[in-house]
């Protein structure tokens, strides 16, 4: 296996707010393997079934993260590169990949925002966010019928909140770690 990745990312003010454009991504140039001894090398670079693996060509995730204050939101888009299908089950010329999913967040500090000198709040926040947020549902595969698990989620839109605490709220309000609780 031999390939390379990369994550550039840089962050600049502006009157907006910090902007943090981000690209990170996988290239996999080399993935050949055979099963048992002197047998031929097979690549299975862009081939799903190979064993003991494979993988995409490409994989990559683009992204813009925005932060102003006690607020930050990110949108970020993951690629996955074109590959063929499984041939285990069914002999067949499908094409996979070249696919988008889109993920949203929005995040509050409550810290931040409410009170910077509160260490009950310090640490303390509010997320919003959908995991593939249009919805796009996986492609179809012959290997593991419906979809490919291996790259693919099929839950589609995943909305969420999250709420976070870290301050020392989280440790007195819950009472003694476990670790020094009296025997």
């Amino acid at each position: 296996m031999a390939g390379f990745d990369a994550d550039v990312r840089y962050a600049f003010n502006t009157g907006a707010g910090q902007l943090t454009p981000s690209v990170a991504l996988s290239n996999i140039y080399k993935w050949q393997s055979s099963l048992v001894p002197n047998a031929p090398l097979i690549d299975y670079v862009s081939q799903a079934g190979g064993n003991p693996g494979w993988a995409p060509r490409w994989k990559g995730t683009a992204a813009l993260g925005w932060k102003q204050g006690p607020l930050s939101m990110d949108l970020a888009g993951r690629y996955i590169g074109r590959y063929k299908d499984y041939q285990f089950l069914a002999p067949n010329s499908n094409e996979l990949g070249n696919f988008w999913l889109v993920d949203l967040n929005a995040r509050w500090d409550l810290g931040k925002a409410l009170a910077r000198n509160n260490r009950w709040l310090a640490g303390a926040s509010v997320a919003l966010g959908a995991v593939n947020l249009f919805d796009k549902t996986p492609p179809f595969s012959y290997g593991s019928p419906p979809y490919d698990w291996s790259q693919y989620d099929l839950r589609g839109r995943l909305l969420y909140i999250r709420t976070v605490s870290s301050g020392d709220c989280h440790q007195k309000c819950r009472g003694r770690p476990s670790d020094q609780q009296p025997r």
